[in-house]
């Protein structure tokens, strides 16, 4: 039985001292956090384009008037 748990203490240092995956880990934030960012830059552009567009479309029906 100590041969065994002496090899996952083994494995699981080499996997600790690994750091592959730590790149993909950092960059799936990254890309999560631009994301959020580009979700509410959208929603707040969103408001100022429909407020434009709004006033827009009433000074054309006031000058069609």
């Amino acid at each position: 039985m100590w041969p065994g748990n002496l090899r996952r203490v083994f494995k699981l240092q080499s996997l600790a001292s690994q750091d592959e995956g730590q790149d993909l880990v950092e960059y799936s934030l990254l890309i999560a956090l631009v994301g959020a960012g580009v979700v509410a830059s959208t929603r707040a552009m969103a408001i100022v384009l429909t407020t434009s567009f709004t006033k827009l479309a009433s000074a054309f029906v006031r000058i069609v008037s």
